[in-house]
């Protein structure tokens, strides 16, 4: 049984869609959803607040439509390169999850 899931949107809606027709599957519908949104790196403050601004909307609009409990859904916003730190979350969660997998 899956109990976490973690979805990165590179924003083309894929991803939550997929997600959408996972949780119709009886072993999926409990897990947690962490919602990962990464802005690009900005040297102008001003520009950052905007592109944060915009993402807590995108992963608050994405937690709304998964129409699931907020209890079962939390949001993940981070600075950085989009490709390589959604990578790095997910190598930490692999890791995690190898390190806690019992021996088949």
């Amino acid at each position: 049984m899956i109990t976490k899931i973690l979805l990165a949107d590179s924003g083309t809606g894929k991803s939550e869609e997929m997600l959408k027709m996972l949780l119709n599957l009886e072993p999926i519908k409990a897990a947690s959803i962490t919602i990962l949104n990464v802005i690009p790196s900005q040297n102008n403050s001003d520009v950052l607040a905007q592109k944060q601004s915009a993402s807590e909307t995108l992963v608050q609009t994405m937690a709304e439509s998964l129409k699931l409990p907020p209890s079962q859904v939390s949001t993940l916003i981070r600075e950085g390169d989009p490709k390589s730190s959604s990578a790095r979350w997910l190598m930490s969660l692999m890791w995690i999850w190898s390190s806690w997998a019992p021996e088949a």
